[in-house]
């Protein structure tokens, strides 16, 4: 779950951006799902929020798409990644067309921040952090967040999924050292490759994997494991052939 994690945050808004919002409707998302009774109900209130935003009912939709944020992790792990992609993209619209949504967004962040800076945070709760930092332009306060995060946290298991969920803003900030202490690159870099194949070789979705394969490299190299650094050298090459 935790590499799949790396690739839904580096490629799903991405490849979602190449389809369009509405170019899947909400029928073809269900159908492309699991049958699992929890992601069901949970893509029914989604299919519903959906059908309301395009009928202009945008209180009613908000109501909804809030609704599966708010249960997320009632409705699964699976869910987790409909969440950090489809439904962040469609409250981002809807911040647009239905600005209230902005004050809704605003108060779960600063709710999620704040648990996740005591150290004692759901992890399905609070794997939407970097998606909604990024879709309320509040990305620089999470390093902040992370700071006061670290000091707190007591176990390996939450500080890892820390360190994976705010990726992007801990490379940003030269955080190398802490990223291979808890992150395994060799084998999240495989897994994005991997899973690249599965989902057909989507052209967009290639660069940013290689994108985040330079990245791994980097922070290898910097750190003299050189042997994993041309490993994945190895795998860079074969995805820019």
């Amino acid at each position: 779950m935790a590499n799949y994690q790396v690739l839904a945050k580096s490629v799903s808004a991405l490849m979602l951006g190449v389809f369009l919002m509405f170019a899947l409707t909400s029928n073809q998302i269900a159908l492309s799902l699991q049958e699992d009774t929890r992601l069901k109900e949970g893509m029914q209130v989604m299919n519903l929020a959906l059908e309301k935003m395009r009928n202009k009912d945008y209180p009613g939709a908000l109501e909804l798409f809030l609704k599966c944020l708010d249960r997320a992790p009632e409705y699964g792990p699976s869910f987790s990644d409909i969440k950090n992609s489809f439904l962040m993209i469609y409250l981002k619209k809807m911040i647009v067309d239905y600005p209230p949504t902005e004050k809704e967004l605003v108060d779960r962040f600063v709710i999620i921040t704040s648990k996740v800076k005591s150290g004692k945070f759901c992890q399905l709760e609070a794997d939407c952090l970097l998606e909604l930092a990024d879709i309320l332009g509040k990305k620089d306060e999470l390093i902040i967040v992370y700071e006061a995060a670290k000091k707190n946290i007591t176990d390996d298991s939450s500080l890892k999924f820390l360190v994976e969920e705010l990726y992007p803003v801990l490379y940003k900030n030269n955080r190398y050292l802490e990223i291979y202490e808890n992150m395994d690159l060799l084998a999240s870099a495989r897994d994005l490759v991997n899973r690249w194949n599965e989902l057909g070789k989507i052209g967009p979705a290639k660069e940013s994997i290689l994108g985040r394969l330079v990245e791994y490299k980097t922070i290898l190299e910097s750190l003299k494991d050189i042997d994993k650094a041309k490993e994945i050298e190895k795998l860079i090459a074969v995805l820019d052939q």
